[in-house]
Parts: C-alpha cells; sequence; structure tokens
C-alpha cells in the first residue's frame, strides 16, 4: 500500500513539473505552493516508503531530485522555464517533510520514554 501513495504521489508530481502549460494560478505565487506541497508529500512518502534507507542518503537524493527536477521540466518542455524561485519552493517541500519526519521522531522517543517509565512504576 505503501509503494503504492509513492508511485501516485511521484507521478501526480511528475505530471505537474513536465506538463507542457503550467497549471493555471489560483492567486499570485499559487504555483510555487504547488511545488512545496508536491515535494512535501513525494519525500514523505518516500521516507515511509524506504524506511531502512539512511536518512542522510535519502534526503540529500531527495535535494537533489527536487534541483535537478526544474532542469529537467526545462529540457522536456521547451514551453516551460527553468525557475530558482520554483527550486527554492522545491527544495522548502523537502525541507517541511524532513522536519516533520524529525519532530514525529523525537515525539515518538519522548512517547516511548514516558510509556516506559509509567510501565516501571505499576511493575514495582
Amino acid at each position: 500500500m505503501k509503494i503504492i501513495v509513492l508511485l501516485i504521489s511521484l507521478a501526480a508530481l511528475l505530471y505537474g513539473l513536465l506538463r507542457p502549460e503550467a497549471p493555471p494560478y489560483a492567486f499570485q505565487n499559487s504555483d510555487k505552493l504547488l511545488h512545496i506541497l508536491a515535494f512535501a508529500t513525494v519525500s514523505l512518502a518516500s521516507r515511509i516508503t524506504i524506511i531502512r534507507t539512511p536518512a542522510w542518503l535519502l534526503w540529500s537524493g531527495l535535494c537533489l531530485f527536487a534541483v535537478l527536477s526544474e532542469w529537467l521540466q526545462n529540457i522536456v518542455q521547451s514551453t516551460r522555464q527553468f525557475s530558482w524561485l520554483d527550486v527554492c519552493a522545491n527544495l522548502m517541500g523537502v525541507l517541511l517533510a524532513a522536519s516533520g519526519w524529525y519532530i514525529l521522531l523525537v515525539l515518538q522517543k519522548y512517547w516511548r520514554k514516558k510509556t516506559t517509565r509509567k510501565n516501571c512504576k505499576y511493575q514495582a
């Protein structure tokens, strides 16, 4: 199931990046919000699906993908232009997912420590 979510989010991201025309603007710079959300979704789905990969390798690869995808968009679709702001939005999406994942890990460790202490009190 996790791999299906990753593949669907990756397919949606690639469709958005490689389609001939940019999506219509809902408001000024709405495309940047779409870049952030798309890369955050793919990044989080990647971390959940590929859990055994070292974190530094996965997040580095996703950052590289965030930069190269904008370059690839310019190569594949001549009607689309390379944008450093889009690259920044892509990287923000990856950073948002990485930060969220880190916060979840910290909360999980805190919860486990608290639960372990609570169980020790009852066993004594």
